[in-house]
């Protein structure tokens, strides 16, 4: 019996793995990061899978490189860079949907919470306790990652 050849991991893999070593981040941090699971990151990195003995070649959707991307922190020029332009739009959407960390707007959010005088003490620590609970939750969650790569599909 003959082992299967392995092929060689395409350039965003070889990329993403590198990046991934550098910042001393595992697989299960970067991976539930990215809304993947630990064994589905670690296909990409390597290029394949193995069913039922058989090797076949894995390339991350769009959309699921695009969220990686934003896990690891790459910079988006780099996508281009190892030959995956096609995820630069879902990165785009990505980075749209959530708002630039900036610590005077989260501020400016509670201030007007707590200046609303229809609501008690009580009402406004309560709507600033859930919008922090809802804002800690991945916004790139996984229903939409799987809306993008369908949509992806649907298109190629």
């Amino acid at each position: 019996m003959t082992t299967p050849q392995m092929p060689e991991p395409p350039p965003e893999a070889v990329l993403i793995r590198r990046v991934r070593k550098a910042k001393r981040e595992s697989l299960e941090t970067i991976a539930q990061a990215a809304g993947l699971s630990t064994a589905r990151l670690s296909q990409i990195e390597r290029g394949y899978e193995t069913k039922q003995g058989q090797v076949i070649p894995v390339i991350a959707p769009p959309g699921t490189l695009a969220h990686i991307w934003v896990a690891l922190k790459i910079a988006p020029d780099r996508l281009e860079e190892v030959g995956r332009a096609d995820a630069r739009e879902y990165l785009d959407e990505i980075h749209t949907a959530q708002p630039p960390a900036n610590p005077e707007s989260k501020k400016d959010w509670r201030e007007k919470i707590l200046e609303i005088d229809d609501l008690t003490e009580t009402e406004k620590r309560a709507v600033v306790t859930l919008i922090q609970a809802m804002r800690s939750v991945p916004q790139d969650s996984q229903a939409q990652r799987r809306g993008w790569d369908h949509r992806a599909n649907r298109a190629g």
